[in-house]
C-alpha cells in the first residue's frame, strides 16, 4: 500500500498529501550566536499583526540569502523581510531586519513534481547585513564534490515545530544529524507516493530527530576542515515529521547557478 503523506517543510500543502518541512523534532535549544548564518524569513506586519516567521534561510553573502523555492513561491519581495542575528522570535536584541529587494527562484523548480525538484531560491537584500560582530556571519558554500557521507558533525537548525502537533519554536533549535546515501534514502521513501529522490537531494536522519514544518529553507551544515559548510537547504519530509529521512536541496549541485545570481 502506498502512502500519500509528503510535506514541504514550510507547512504549505503543495500536492496530494505533500507539504514543506517546518520544524526541528527531537532537537535542543541552540546557544545564542551559535549558528550566525541562520536567518528568519518573516512576513511583513499587516494592520496590527506583528511579523511572523514562515521559513528559514542561510546568509551566503552580506546581501544574499539562500532558501527553499517553495518558501517564496508566489511571494512578492515587498512582503518579505529577513531577520539576521535572531535567537528568540519576537525579540529584537542583537538582530537586524532587512527588506528583500529581489526573489530569484530556480527556473526549473516544480512545485507539483514528484520530489519537488530544484527547490532552491536566492534572495537579494536591499542592503547588506553587518557581519562586524558574531551575531550575523556568512556560511561557507560547499566544495563541488563534497558528499558529507560519514561526516559526524552535521547539524540542522530552525524555529519550526518541535513535533507534528505543536506550535513553532520560540527559540532557535538545533539537532545533530547523519547524512545518508541517496540510495538508502530512496529505499526508505519507496512506499510513499510522490517521493522521488534525485542527485540534487541530500538526505538526513537521526533517531527521534528531524526537520518539520517551519524549518523550510533553513540550513544543513557540516564541519569540514574546521569550518562549517552549507550542505543543504530544508525542502520536504513526512507529515508526522518522524520515521522517514528529511530531504534537503544539495547545495553543491547548484553552485554555478548560485554564483551567477549573487
Amino acid at each position: 500500500m502506498r502512502v500519500n503523506v509528503l510535506i514541504l517543510l514550510a507547512g504549505v500543502t503543495v500536492m496530494a498529501g505533500a507539504v514543506p518541512s517546518s520544524r526541528i523534532v527531537g532537537g535542543a535549544q541552540a546557544d545564542p550566536n551559535e549558528w550566525p548564518w541562520q536567518v528568519s524569513l518573516q512576513s511583513r506586519s499587516v494592520f496590527f499583526l506583528p511579523p511572523s516567521n514562515f521559513c528559514g534561510g542561510s546568509l551566503i553573502a552580506p546581501d544574499v540569502v539562500l532558501t527553499a523555492a517553495h518558501c517564496v513561491d508566489g511571494t512578492s519581495p515587498s512582503s518579505v523581510t529577513v531577520v539576521a542575528g535572531l535567537h528568540r522570535q519576537g525579540s529584537t536584541s542583537g538582530s537586524q531586519t532587512v527588506p528583500v529587494s529581489r526573489i530569484i527562484m530556480h527556473p526549473q523548480y516544480d512545485n507539483s513534481g514528484a520530489g519537488f525538484p530544484n527547490d532552491i531560491a536566492v534572495l537579494r537584500l536591499s542592503r547588506s547585513v553587518s557581519t562586524a560582530d558574531k551575531t550575523a556571519q556568512i556560511v561557507q558554500l560547499p566544495g563541488e564534490n563534497m558528499s558529507f557521507l560519514d561526516n559526524p558533525d552535521c547539524w540542522i537548525t530552525g524555529w519550526g515545530k518541535t513535533d507534528a502537533n505543536s506550535g513553532t519554536a520560540e527559540v532557535l533549535m538545533e539537532a545533530r544529524m547523519e547524512v545518508i546515501s541517496n540510495g538508502d534514502c530512496e529505499q526508505s521513501w519507496s512506499q510513499v507516493s510522490g517521493a522521488s529522490i534525485y542527485d540534487t537531494h541530500i538526505c538526513i536522519e537521526a533517531q527521534g530527530k528531524s526537520a518539520c514544518s517551519g524549518d523550510s529553507g533553513g540550513p544543513l551544515v557540516c564541519r569540514v576542515d574546521g569550518k562549517y559548510a552549507l550542505a543543504g537547504a530544508t525542502s520536504w519530509g513526512i507529515t508526522t515529521c518522524e520515521g522517514f529521512p528529511s530531504v534537503y536541496v544539495r547545495v553543491s549541485k547548484y553552485l554555478s547557478w548560485i554564483n551567477s545570481n549573487m
